[in-house]
Formats: structure tokens, sequence, C-alpha cells
């Protein structure tokens, strides 16, 4: 759908739809994970880009550098992608877009923490949060939450974990969206061994890593810690045998047994 748009933008001359194509299409690759193919889409979205001269032009570049920063990110360009999530925030900063701004931000969250940066990622995790807050955005807000469960967890802080996660959780709920359920789920895994409960969170992050769709890399990074982390504490059997358990599971099945978890970690 977006290639015939694009072509029919461009036939017309209709730059604004070239670009909006352009990018809705650059995205929709990425998220299938044609990150070859997504980066083409947008670097040509960022090029019509520069054709226009209308009040949306600054946003329509903040919006791509970030996707690109986000592709770059999954091809194994952390530092490309870091540059194109900064000029993305610069950008936004430079034309007053303050909500367009905390798209980069997690962006550049994601970089720090996947290069154990961890000061620096929870502030710029603060920063989006704070305004997907305010604009009542629950989607986006959900992950930054989540995020900010990561941070409290490496922090040592389980309860504040839990409690960032578990309003994650609800957000993700309202929206009626799953996409990123299960990738949360997971992240009790980590909540989990900080406390002391490795055969739980073997069995979680089984059924997390069953249902869940793509992966960032600084979620992936923290996934394959935490099953290391999970292994040396159980013994391979040991670990094999709950996680075989959670990946069991339904869909529904490992919800319920994640929020009884997230609620025994509140109430402990």
């Amino acid at each position: 759908m977006f290639s015939e748009s694009a072509a029919l933008a461009r036939e017309c001359g209709d730059s604004r739809g070239l670009v909006s194509a352009l990018a809705g299409q650059g995205a929709t690759s990425w998220l299938l994970g044609e990150v070859v193919t997504a980066r083409v889409e947008l670097e040509g979205a960022l090029e019509a880009n520069h054709t226009l001269t209308d009040a949306a032009a600054p946003w329509w570049k903040v919006k791509i550098l970030n996707s690109l920063a986000r592709v770059l990110g999954d091809a194994g360009s952390e530092a490309a992608g870091a540059a194109s999530a900064r000029r993305a925030l610069d950008h936004a900063r430079r034309h007053s877009l303050r909500a367009a701004s905390a798209d980069p931000l997690n962006t550049l969250g994601e970089h720090a923490r996947a290069k154990g940066e961890w000061t620096e990622a929870a502030e710029y995790y603060e920063e989006a949060l704070e305004i997907w807050l305010e604009r009542g955005a629950k989607g986006p807000a959900s992950i930054g939450l989540m995020n900010m469960a990561y941070i409290a967890r490496h922090r040592g802080d389980a309860k504040m974990a839990a409690r960032r996660l578990a309003d994650g959780l609800s957000l993700q709920r309202q929206t009626g969206s799953t996409r990123h359920l299960f990738n949360s789920i997971c992240i009790l895994a980590g909540i989990l061994l900080l406390t002391r409960r490795p055969l739980e969170a073997a069995r979680v992050l089984g059924a997390g890593q069953k249902q869940q769709g793509r992966v960032d890399p600084a979620d992936r990074l923290e996934q394959e810690t935490d099953r290391d982390a999970l292994i040396a504490a159980l013994g391979e059997d040991a670990f094999e045998r709950e996680y075989a358990a959670g990946q069991a599971m339904t869909a529904d099945e490992a919800l319920q047994f994640a929020d009884g978890l997230l609620e025994s970690l509140l109430n402990d």
C-alpha cells in the first residue's frame, strides 16, 4: 500500500505525501525485520523532506531521523544509530518540538543502556517518560515505564522495578495493544533474579520469550544476560525444565502467571 502511495505522490509532485508514504513504508519494513529495505525507504523520505517548505517539515525530519536511528541500531551500526537519534533530538529542540523529542530521547536511552551507560540511559528515559505522561500518550508511556523498570532493577530496587513494570503493563492493557506485553514479562525475570527466585524467573522468561514479538537490541542483551545468569544459578537441566514449563503456557496463562508474581513482589 505504501509503495503505491509513494509512487502516486511522486507522480503528482506531492512532496508531503511522498514523505509520509516513504516514512510509513520504512517504519513498516523495520517492524517486519527488513532493515536494509527500511533504511533505503527512510533515507528516501529524508531526502524528500528537504523539499518541504511547510510547518510540518521539522516534525517529519525528527520522526524520520529517529526511525533511521532504530533501523541502524538493529543493523548493528550502533554509533551511526546514536548519531541519527542525536540529530533528531537536536532538531526537535531547535524547533521547540517538545512532544516530538520524546522518541529520540527514548532511542538514545536504548543506545546508552545497550552500552551499560545506566546513568545516561536513566536521564534520557526519565525525560521521555515525562513528556509522554504530559501528553497522555498511554502506549509510549507504558514503554517508558517498562524502561524505568530496567533502571530500577539495575539500581537494585526490586520493589520499584516491580511497581514500574506493573504500571507499564496496566497502561499497555488500557491501549488494547499486546505488542509489548510479552516483552515486558521478560523484564520480570530479571527482577525475580534480583530477589533470588531463579526457578520462577526461568519459567517466566520461557513464557515471555515464547509470546514476544520483535525485540530491540538492548532488550535482547538483557534477556541473554538473564538467561546466562539463570543457567549459572540453577544448572542447565533445572533451567531447561523451568524454561520449558514457561514455553508450554498459553498467552493467557503467561499473563496470569506474571500478574501473580508481580503481586507477590509488590506485597512482599
